[in-house]
């Protein structure tokens, strides 16, 4: 079987639109202790790290213990020290 140029353009854009994708849902299925802890191109700013923090802590989603981690691992990614 033979394939033009063209189909095999359409197949690579395809395939590329694909691979992207699921790198989308790689990032939205992180647990939250990852997203905190990422420190890649596409990390989460330390505001919404922390607005991330507060949310789960609102919503009572995770133990006291989970919490303190999350926190602790909140303050060593994104507070200064003074």
């Amino acid at each position: 079987m033979k394939i033009t140029k063209q189909q095999l353009k359409q197949i690579i854009k395809e395939e590329l639109e694909n691979v992207l994708q699921e790198e989308e849902l790689d990032e939205a299925y992180k647990s939250p202790m990852e997203r905190i802890n990422d420190t890649g191109p596409d990390a989460m700013s330390c505001e919404d790290k922390k607005k991330l923090v507060q949310g789960l802590a609102a919503a009572r989603a995770y133990s006291r213990d989970e919490m303190i981690k999350l926190n602790n691992a909140y303050k060593a990614k994104c507070e200064v020290e003074p």
